[in-house]
């Protein structure tokens, strides 16, 4: 058993989350689809994410929502980015956030959607840009998540608190998990 998993129990919104990803292909899902409770703040979700990220039971792309110009890159701008290695698209990020705060997608139209995510998480890195919001996107079960589940979760207690319809994706999980020669009763001697 590892110390991460006899350190401290599974409580029931993990199992379900954990569960619930169970029911997904690949064992991931929007975030938007993943509700362990109804009336589940966004903020709750967010923390028990966290918990289970922190146990490295999950893990979870974060989504850059909002961001602003720094001091360094405010002071890029005013130089000559010759001498900058920034590319022309990173130029448009900055001078998109030179007045205010933005949204991705506000970013100017120069920039390639499907490029925005990945510029402004480089730009941050560089401190040239703030990160002022984000909300979780995907979320995946890790290996050492499926590892908990299928070797070392120990169910207690004498309260139900998944339902059946969990608990078959939890079987149906557990039997893929099953190598072919477990299927065979070992012989007798």
């Amino acid at each position: 058993m590892s110390s991460l998993s006899a350190a401290a129990p599974l409580a029931p919104l993990e199992l379900k989350f954990l569960l619930l990803l169970l029911t997904h292909p690949h064992y991931r899902a929007a975030m938007t689809e993943i509700c362990p409770q109804p009336k589940l703040s966004g903020a709750q979700r967010d923390r028990l994410c966290q918990q289970l990220r922190q146990r490295n039971w999950i893990d979870y792309e974060a989504i850059v929502t909002r961001f602003g110009l720094t001091a360094h890159g405010r002071t890029l701008l005013e130089l000559d980015t010759s001498v900058w290695p920034i590319t022309p698209d990173e130029k448009y990020v900055l001078q998109s956030c030179q007045y205010r705060s933005i949204t991705p997608g506000q970013i100017s139209a120069k920039v390639p959607a499907d490029q925005r995510q990945r510029l402004i998480v480089a730009l941050a890195a560089q401190q040239l840009i703030r990160i002022t919001q984000r909300r979780l996107g995907d979320v995946w079960l890790t290996p050492a998540g499926q590892q908990f589940l299928r070797d070392e979760y120990v169910p207690e207690g004498d309260t139900l608190t998944i339902s059946w319809t969990l608990m078959g994706h939890y079987l149906q999980f557990m039997r893929r998990a099953k190598s072919p020669h477990e299927h065979s009763l070992p012989e007798l001697a």
